[in-house]
């Protein structure tokens, strides 16, 4: 019984973490500017990766965790799927110093 208490609290935790990061997006349809935009987006990426990396065990080494330093353990180690990872390279590049972003809208499979 006390395992399955733990499981909850892990999972209520989880469910309030994931409520703040659909806020966080919900809150990206008001601000303005696209560079602040895109911020946020690898912000709130970063941590999804963290946790992605921290529940399976990835390393990505000894520097700070950011998107670039993640995305290719996770990869590699199958941690997430291909077509996840396109999209989190996408982000990697419009929010990467001096990138070029598109500012066009995306298409429904984004």
């Amino acid at each position: 019984m006390d395992e399955l208490r733990d499981r909850f609290e892990v999972l209520k935790h989880r469910i309030a973490d994931l409520s703040d990061d659909l806020q966080e997006l919900e809150n990206l349809l008001v601000v303005a500017g696209v560079p602040s935009r895109l911020n946020k987006i690898r912000f709130i990426t970063e941590k999804v990766l963290h946790q992605i990396c921290s529940s399976n065990g990835v390393s990505w080494g000894d520097g700070e965790a950011t998107l670039e330093r993640m995305i290719g353990p996770l990869i590699s180690k199958g941690s997430i799927p291909k077509n996840i990872a396109v999209h989190v390279r996408t982000i990697q590049t419009n929010t990467s110093p001096g990138s070029h972003f598109q500012e066009s809208a995306l298409s429904s499979s984004h």
